[in-house]
């Protein structure tokens, strides 16, 4: 037990004021036998062990050395889009150019975010703050040892104090996990919003095995921050294609499971467009009888070639661009004898060729929560089915009841960066609409077999969500047959291994769908229009005077949770989105402008974030005067 001096007991008190909960529980442990021991040369020792093994300064300046020399850097920004009509894009490529114009710097920026990794006595927080100017700090320290050693050698109000002046925050988070890290980065962006992702070092002061694990899938986790903001457009066009999906089609309704015992049991294959499909088509083929077969977007052109007829084929893009790459394959075979699976989302540019359509409500979405609240009947809501197809195919069929489901052509990577899709598919065609897909190689994953892919930050958020939903569906029997991606809690099975039932497959049309809880639906135009008068007042109360939010832009976002909305959920959603662009951009924008430039930036991002809003008033605006036409 090492006695309190001064700067311990001033720490403390700091740490109080952010912590409370961990500055009792560190100056508890102080007064007991804890295993730790100051040394001299600013070293201390952790259960007779020396930590520095030397003198603490001096081992603190030579790692910031060899540090500064390939700093862990990670940067982000947005590109010019001149010919986007989306409006965060538009903000976008206005903030570019004032930033351009007021000296934007290339290179290192003048201020960053810093994620610590293990405090030590906590020096080279200091030797980094002045190189770098921290706006935010995040330590990273489970250990409660390091965190009483760190108490009695670095003055942590200096450091909450530097942050606050540059207007950031200093964070002590003890996670032993990587679920966990991720958790204390959400409260991150919560209290300092998304601008912290702009500029990003990571250092790690020692090896630990979580620690190598962070840096290690630091590439993984930050990409996955950077997903799924969607935006204020495509939450617009999805509102309008869910309208129009509604007066037109069956939705499934929620209730009672909608398939007999001896279909519910069959052999279904959800089947993406990965390359590993090639190797499982011609056995598909041969046995399409024995499955109920469920082709996914792009994965119909491998399957059409090989002479198979999916039973259903799912689409979830709201892109019209889909329904265009798509169209030469909707014949009139596909488009009468296949059932389409759809989100309410989807193009009825799509939905309308089919003659026998089930919507699907996406949760987390503006068109859901719009119909929900303008129909009595409740359609079935569907969690982690995004970001590819293959997500939304495994939701809906299980909702549909179907509990025996085989994933084939889900291989959420790539052994090399030219073979990312079946071969068969349009990614392959001279001159389709996607043969000029580019693939990356810098993001790998575990392997069924054990080794490496590669994948990229859609697929790997695809995986990770089918992970997700997996473990909410226990009681049902789900097999990778993928030569792809791990998926954790999926074992792999190759198809073939799969014992084929002694009949063939039963019929699942629309009338055994209808029968069994799909409806067609009512709207109430009149809700849907107080629907979007209540989100048109969102822009006003962020910009109201009586918020921090018309000065505090960078970290805007945060506001939405408290202001007053009919329907907060999708205030959230709509308007999330475009502000997290804003404050990355923005973010990134004033660590890279001169200081005395940045109050004439700061004015006129202010300017461009009220231009942004007005046209988002007036697009909603719109879109209720057009409610009838949809």
């Amino acid at each position: 037990m090492q006695k309190q001096s001064p700067l311990f007991a001033k720490n403390i008190r700091t740490i109080r004021s952010i912590y409370p909960a961990l500055s009792i529980k560190l100056d508890e442990l102080a007064r007991q036998e804890n295993g730790l021991k100051l040394s001299p040369n600013n070293d201390f020792c952790i259960n007779g062990e020396p930590f520095y093994k030397g003198d603490g300064l001096n081992a603190c300046r030579q790692q910031v050395k060899q540090f500064l020399s390939s700093p862990n850097h990670y940067s982000m920004s947005f590109q010019d889009s001149p010919a986007s009509s989306f409006i965060h894009q538009q903000a976008i490529n206005q903030l570019n150019s004032v930033a351009i114009e007021l000296g934007r710097k290339k290179g290192k920026p003048y201020s960053s975010t810093l994620i610590a990794l293990g405090s030590g006595i906590g020096y080279y927080l200091n030797i980094l703050c002045n190189e770098f100017k921290l706006k935010d700090i995040i330590l990273i320290e489970p250990s409660d040892q390091q965190l009483l050693a760190l108490c009695h050698h670095c003055d942590l109000s200096k450091l909450v104090e530097h942050c606050s002046n540059l207007g950031g925050d200093f964070y002590i988070f003890q996670p032993k996990s990587g679920l966990a890290f991720n958790k204390a980065m959400q409260q991150v962006f919560e209290r300092s919003g998304w601008g912290v992702l702009a500029e990003m070092l990571i250092y790690r002061h020692y090896n630990t095995q979580f620690f190598d694990e962070i840096v290690d899938n630091f590439v993984s986790y930050r990409l996955a921050w950077l997903s799924a903001w969607g935006h204020f457009d495509d939450e617009l066009i999805g509102l309008n294609h869910s309208i129009d999906n509604a007066k037109r089609h069956l939705f499934k309704i929620d209730g009672e499971k909608a398939l007999d015992q001896v279909t519910e049991s069959y052999p279904t294959l959800i089947v993406g467009n990965g390359p590993s499909l090639d190797k499982d088509i011609d056995y598909i083929s041969n046995h399409q009888n024995k499955f109920i077969i469920v082709s996914c977007g792009t994965a119909l052109a491998a399957l059409i070639k090989a002479g198979i007829q999916p039973d259903f084929h799912a689409e979830m893009e709201r892109s019209t661009f889909t329904a265009k790459v798509q169209a030469p394959l909707f014949s009139n075979d596909i488009t009468r004898n296949t059932t389409l699976l759809a989100l309410n989302t989807v193009s009825p540019e799509i939905t309308n060729r089919f003659e026998n359509s089930l919507i699907f409500l996406k949760k987390l979405d503006v068109g859901s929560e719009a119909i929900t609240n303008a129909t009595t009947h409740r359609p079935s809501i569907l969690s982690h089915c995004n970001p590819t197809v293959t997500n939304f195919a495994l939701a809906a069929v299980a909702n549909i009841g179907l509990r025996n489901i085989i994933l084939v052509g889900c291989d959420y990577g790539y052994l090399n960066a030219e073979e990312h899709h079946s071969k068969h598919s349009e990614y392959f065609k001279t001159s389709g609409p996607l043969s000029k897909a580019k693939y990356n190689s810098t993001l790998s994953v575990d392997s069924v077999f054990g080794d490496k892919i590669y994948t990229n930050r859609i697929f790997n958020q695809a995986r990770k969500a089918i992970e997700n939903l997996a473990k909410e569906l226990s009681s049902h029997q789900l097999t990778n047959s993928s030569r792809g991606a791990k998926i954790e809690d999926v074992p792999y099975i190759p198809l073939k291994s799969i014992g084929l039932k002694p009949y063939d497959k039963p019929i699942i049309n629309k009338r055994a769908l209808s029968k069994h809880r799909a409806s067609y639906i009512k709207l109430d135009i009149r809700s849907i229009a107080l629907f979007l008068d209540s989100l048109a007042e969102v822009p006003n109360q962020l910009l109201n005077k009586d918020t921090n939010a018309k000065t505090d832009y960078c970290s805007i976002s945060k506001y939405l949770k408290q202001i007053s909305c009919k329907y907060p959920t999708s205030s959230q959603v709509i308007f999330s989105g475009i502000l997290k662009y804003i404050e990355v951009t923005s973010t990134g924008h004033l660590a890279r402008i001169p200081s005395n430039k940045q109050l004439d930036y700061t004015i006129q991002a202010q300017s461009c974030l009220k231009t942004m809003f007005v046209e988002a008033q007036h697009r909603l605006m719109t879109t209720k005067e057009k409610l009838d036409e949809i």
